[in-house]
């Protein structure tokens, strides 16, 4: 065969193989035409057994669709195409509907994916063709923000193996709630769009129905490797989660533990990990015991639990658990999930009158937490709280009596360094309340004070602090020069204003500092004998700009209890008196007794005056 003929009937092959693929695009699109394609019931009741685990990794196939998603391109009116034959999935009626199922109900990142139809290829799964909800484009966007929100939902949950699976469960359940509120309005109006179906919905746009807070707390379980599943009912056009706990499956229904309309703070617990008989308690039936759900969750450990009275979120800061109980009117700290064991931190007497002469019953503080503090609300106030200090300090005191008399804070919310109270004469919120009665102040947590540029004794320095959830800076301070620096064996602790040092027999106070000529300054002495002024502990020193007093610090001789200088035999005896009471040291003694600024005279204390002495 000469090279002629050999290249046209490669080229004629070639065109041959073209056409042909051509063709069975083609015809793809004949036998899928969006008349035939199979689109979610929303809310439906998920009917299929089958586990598709036992074919391929459900995590890897959720990162290839994904990926896929990300690279091809299709709207609502245009197919697209995925390729699933590395997955090998068996062609069956049921394997086709699980898979339709696992996309739609199980895979929360795909919600770009609206009517969807199989592909077969001999006794083989090998892709599906699709319709999108949103644009190649859209859902990059859009997964990215999703991602972000996420991790943004998990701080402080995810890789914290201080954390239990039920801690876990708890927060990340009251975080939607805290977070969302159910897309009513839309719901009235008939106006709901597409993303209140899925997660995208409640993390990123804070508004959702049912479906989507199912999603989203599959999508959040999944993130922390914990099991969760969708389960829905015809009966109530409804849809919440199964999770498993200890491998023990249970009902998770955040929707209604977030109820309309949507008081901003307030997270109820009735439908945290109930068994099927639990759920029917709570009105999870036709009326009459019957469902068309899944029935499976038999325990019943916590159909009756502790925070089944808990209306607030409960908040995590520092790996520590903390709750308001409405009833009792006290924040408390949780110690115990599992058991519900707690200690009340503080009484919360509020009394929210809607007059002069009435009261409602109960609190209707809320609580929240930007990660650093919490903060609760009185009728007319938000405090931010320290556990760890128990100190309260007022942060934000809006404008009730601007709505009217007998006005009050009866919802609140943070979210990026914002916290919204709404407002209103009654707990009894709807549609117009929550669109117009709120004031939001901005309410940031302060950093400790950061040095930006170090003082020299020729220049001044600077410090800021910051806010630790945005970084803005909140306060910017002059660091003065510096007009002293410690000698070998001496320190300045400036928080304190001490200086302490080992020199024995000092004689001027050039023994211990190097201070500026920019400044003046005043000795006082610690003790005077037979006309000689001591310089030892107690001794003042004071610092002078010109006329004016900017500084004063204590000088502290370790060891040297009585202000002579030195650490001998008489140091050692006092502080044996003050170990057994039978002397009380001042501040300047104690602080000598241990070399830093420790306010007690111990055990510890007399071996370090003993061996200071030595020296």
């Amino acid at each position: 065969m000469n090279k002629t003929l050999k290249k046209f009937l490669t080229a004629l092959l070639s065109a041959i193989l073209l056409l042909i693929n051509t063709n069975f695009a083609f015809a793809a699109e004949i036998f899928y035409p969006q008349s035939a394609i199979k689109y979610p019931t929303l809310h439906n009741a998920v009917s299929s057994t089958v586990d598709l685990s036992q074919y391929f990794d459900l995590d890897e196939f959720n990162q290839y669709m994904v990926e896929q998603l990300k690279l091809v391109n299709g709207d609502s009116s245009t197919m697209a195409n995925i390729d699933l034959s590395k997955f090998n999935i068996p062609k069956s009626d049921e394997n086709t509907r699980a898979l339709q199922e696992l996309i739609w109900y199980n895979s929360p990142e795909l919600f770009r994916i609206s009517g969807m139809g199989i592909n077969y290829s001999g006794s083989k799964i090998t892709g599906i063709v699709f319709y999108s909800y949103f644009t190649k484009d859209e859902y990059i966007k859009m997964h990215a923000e999703l991602e972000e929100a996420g991790e943004k939902i998990l701080i402080g949950i995810k890789d914290n193996e201080k954390l239990s699976d039920i801690e876990k469960l708890l927060l990340i359940h009251d975080r939607i709630a805290e977070t969302c509120q159910y897309d009513y309005d839309r719901l009235l109006d008939g106006t709901i769009t597409q993303t209140s179906y899925n997660a995208y919905g409640v993390l990123v746009l804070r508004d959702a129905v049912c479906m989507g807070y199912t999603l989203a707390y599959d999508y959040l379980l999944g993130k922390i490797g914990m099991k969760s599943m969708y389960c829905s009912s015809d009966t109530l056009n409804h849809a919440w989660n199964i999770v498993y706990l200890n491998d023990i499956p249970y009902h998770v229904d955040i929707t209604w533990d977030d109820p309309v309309w949507d008081m901003a703070g307030r997270v109820k617990h009735e439908n945290f990990l109930r068994s099927t008989a639990g759920m029917i308690e709570t009105e999870h039936d036709d009326g009459n015991g019957n469902i068309d759900y899944f029935s499976f969750p038999t325990d019943t450990t916590y159909d009756d639990y502790y925070w089944k009275n808990i209306t607030t979120a409960i908040q995590l800061l520092d790996d520590e658990f903390y709750y308001i109980n409405s009833t009792d009117k006290t924040l408390n700290h949780l110690t115990d999930v599992e058991t519900g064991e707690s200690t009340e931190l503080k009484k919360l007497s509020y009394t929210w009158r809607p007059k002069a002469t009435s009261y409602y019953p109960g609190s209707y503080s809320k609580l929240l937490c930007d990660g650093h503090h919490l903060y609760y609300n009185s009728p007319d106030t938000v405090f931010r709280y320290d556990p760890e200090t128990m100190e309260e300090t007022e942060v934000f005191k809006p404008d009730v009596a601007s709505f009217g008399s007998y006005y009050w804070i009866y919802g609140m919310e943070y979210n990026d360094c914002k916290i919204t109270c709404e407002i209103f004469n009654s707990p009894n919120f709807n549609r117009t309340v929550k669109a117009s009665y709120t004031q939001t102040e901005d309410v940031h947590a302060p950093s400790e004070w950061i040095t930006i540029k170090e003082a020299t004794q020729t220049e001044v320095g600077e410090k800021q602090r910051k806010c630790l959830n945005c970084d803005i800076v909140l306060e910017t301070e002059e660091i003065p020069k510096i007009y002293m620096t410690p000698v070998e064996e001496t320190t300045i602790d400036e928080d304190e204003k001490l200086v302490f040092t080992e020199f024995n027999c000092c004689e001027k106070i050039d023994d211990v500092l190097n201070i500026s000529e920019e400044v003046s300054y005043e000795i006082t002495a610690s003790v005077t004998l037979a006309e000689k002024d001591f310089l030892g502990t107690g001794t003042i020193i004071s610092i002078y700009r010109g006329d004016e007093k900017i500084d004063e610090y204590t000088l502290i001789v370790n060891g040297d209890l009585n202000g002579d200088s030195v650490c001998d035999v008489m140091d050692i005896a006092f502080t044996e008196l003050c170990i057994h009471n039978n002397a009380t040291p001042s501040l300047t003694e104690c602080f000598a007794a241990n070399g830093t600024a420790k306010e007690t005279i111990d055990i510890d204390s007399f071996q370090y005056v003993v061996n200071t002495a030595l020296l």
